[in-house]
């Protein structure tokens, strides 16, 4: 069974989802600040549950890795009309929804853009781009989480010399990455993401399952198992998926961060393929792919949601149950501003500019 579309929207479905609870109780100010207990766990575990689920993050890297992998493997010429369609269809979506928080900033009362924008003109307009981050200026971005777009910008602009290199060393780069991770120099360091270059592993592996078409050989040997094998193969992603990040955040004392980005990494793709075997019912599927399709939107407007809805949620001191409301309302605000993208014709623009930028014919040749 290939990856599909649809797998990749109920991977990005589940990761989202993941992303709000790490954001609404990683830290005990934030428990705090939201005033619910859980049911079954201790404010210090539903913390240390909201670290692990960190994962997302690298989801999302891999995810985006091998959807372009995937298509530069169609043609043996890596054109970089697919680099600038990409750089294009990721970032004209953002700039409607940076338009829409901006506006949501301007019109309700008590909030304001003033305190990270200073009046500078500079620093919207390096929003809107976005490279505040890149450039070392994170304190001036209207909401940290938009460092990701930064961070997006450099992945896709180095995918596919990636891909070059996957090409001709095969599974080597990934190993040589593993080994060498503490003399990879890191160029840029976000006070909201960390150093961009942790999730360099989840790249060359989203390429590599793209080239050597991973997925497929992966289900194909699932198929041949018998059902108890199966159980065990699931429930064991699934476990490592929780303990791999669990250890790089509270077992590894070492300082050199390349060890809890290898754990990262690990839990990141032991989800993805937990997610992409087992998780089969369509019903549960259908709802996870439809949050999927939204979960750009909902990624960019999750924290303003809840914390703005801080004073509602609080009353609901069930942590359960707090969060199940609070992600509904951030895949409904999610919802609505896809729907206002849709129904503006505004998608439809997006794919039409995507496709003149298609019959372009710049191209990276691999060369002899």
């Amino acid at each position: 069974m290939t990856f599909t579309k649809a797998d990749t929207n109920k991977v990005k479905g589940i990761a989202v989802l993941l992303l709000i609870f790490h954001h609404m109780y990683r830290t005990q100010e934030r428990i705090d600040f939201l005033q619910a207990k859980a049911l079954f766990l201790s404010d210090e575990r539903v913390s240390q549950l909201a670290h692990c689920v960190r994962i997302c993050v690298p989801i999302f890297v891999f995810l985006t890795a091998y959807g372009l992998a995937t298509i530069m493997k169609r043609d043996a010429e890596m054109k970089i009309r697919y680099i600038v369609t990409r750089l294009w269809k990721l970032l004209a979506p953002y700039w409607v929804t940076l338009v829409l928080i901006w506006g949501f900033y301007f019109i309700i009362p008590g909030i304001s853009t003033q305190g990270t924008y200073g009046g500078n003109f500079i620093y919207p307009l390096l929003d809107f781009i976005p490279l505040l981050d890149i450039l070392g200026l994170s304190n001036h971005m209207l909401m940290g989480i938009f460092w990701y777009m930064n961070f997006a910008i450099i992945e896709i602009v180095i995918l596919p010399y990636i891909f070059l290199l996957e090409k001709k060393t095969g599974g080597l780069l990934v190993v040589a990455t593993c080994l060498l991770y503490p003399l990879i120099p890191n160029y840029f360091t976000s006070p909201c993401g960390g150093m961009y270059n942790q999730y360099l592993l989840a790249i060359e592996l989203g390429v590599l399952f793209a080239i050597y078409d991973g997925f497929e050989k992966i289900d194909e040997i699932i198929k041949r198992c018998s059902i108890i094998l199966k159980a065990t193969i699931a429930i064991g992603l699934l476990v490592v998926s929780i303990v791999a990040p669990y250890i790089a955040w509270f077992k590894v004392t070492t300082t050199v961060y390349v060890y809890k980005s290898f754990l990262h990494t690990v839990g990141a793709l032991a989800m993805v393929l937990f997610i992409f075997l087992f998780v089969r019912w369509k019903w549960l599927c259908a709802v996870f792919s439809t949050i999927g399709k939204y979960s750009a939107d909902v990624f960019l407007t999750h924290i303003l949601v809840f914390t703005q809805l801080q004073p509602i949620l609080s009353k609901i001191r069930v942590l359960e149950l707090q969060y199940i409301i609070a992600a509904c309302l951030c895949v409904i605000v999610g919802f609505l501003i896809g729907c206002i993208k849709k129904y503006t014709k505004y998608n439809d623009f997006v794919n039409w500019v995507a496709r003149k930028i298609q019959g372009t014919h710049w191209r990276i040749t691999e060369g002899n």
